[in-house]
């Protein structure tokens, strides 16, 4: 992904982290092997090694954990309820995804 990242270019990655191994099963993947396409484990230093040896600069990265998700977590509970894939609404909570990003050099 790396070569098509313009010099001065974002890329974000998100991704299941060690962490959700040893959460519980529960409708619309709170763990990992929940989905199917969750077929390999990363961790913050292989993506973020993997990037600075493809030239980016890594800006930040860690377990992901959006405010408004935590502020708001009985309404996107109750959303996820109703469509039936309650299991999103924990994600922020209980450190379900780590993120890196970066920016290509140059």
């Amino acid at each position: 992904m790396t070569r098509k990242l313009k010099k001065g270019g974002y890329i974000y990655i998100e991704y299941p982290s060690v962490r959700s191994v040893g959460l519980p099963s529960m409708a619309g993947t709170l763990q990992f092997c929940d989905a199917p396409t969750h077929v390999r484990l990363y961790d913050l230093k292989e993506v973020s090694n993997i990037l600075l040896e493809n030239e980016c600069r890594v800006l930040r990265g860690g377990t992901r954990r959006d405010l408004l998700r935590i502020l708001f977590f009985p309404l996107f509970l109750v959303r996820g309820l109703l469509t039936g894939r309650p299991a999103s609404a924990f994600w922020d909570l209980l450190g379900f995804a780590e993120y890196v990003l970066a920016r290509k050099n140059g």
